[in-house]
């Protein structure tokens, strides 16, 4: 299973018959992700709802308005920046090999990182793009 089917599924979500997972990761960001997947991230990363919201840039009072309408989805930027959590969830997950793991591993300081826990930097790209340079260090067998 490619990277994007895993990310995906860890959102609940998957490629329709005929369609690539790229194509359809694409098409599910625009049109908007349910709002469930905040709820299914939070226990990907062992967080609270509150914790995801702030890493995808929605109030606490939005996200809970836009999972109680249930199937309406988030805006596009919401569903993007919330992918975006669920690639790197994926990507540690078979670094790590074991979701536990993964969950540790986002919440515990890294001296890669400067001491910060890589959870509280997945709240832009960059910081995200710092993560992922660990993570593939990891799999490359390069300690930091």
């Amino acid at each position: 299973m490619s990277s994007t089917a895993n990310t995906l599924t860890l959102l609940g979500q998957r490629a329709p018959k005929g369609k690539s997972a790229e194509s359809a990761a694409r098409e599910l960001v625009r049109k908007g992700l349910p709002a469930r997947v905040i709820d299914r991230l939070a226990v990907a990363f062992g967080a609270s709802a509150e914790e995801i919201l702030t890493l995808i840039g929605l109030s606490r009072a939005t996200g809970y308005r836009q999972k109680a309408r249930g199937a309406a989805g988030l805006r596009a930027v919401h569903s993007d920046r919330a992918f975006r959590l669920a690639r790197v969830m994926t990507l540690a997950r078979s670094v790590l090999e074991d979701d536990q793991n993964a969950r540790e591993w986002f919440r515990d300081p890294n001296r890669a990182l400067q001491g910060e826990r890589p959870i509280d930097l997945l709240d832009t790209e960059t910081g995200t793009e710092q993560v992922v340079r660990v993570l593939n260090q990891l799999e490359r067998g390069v300690y930091t």
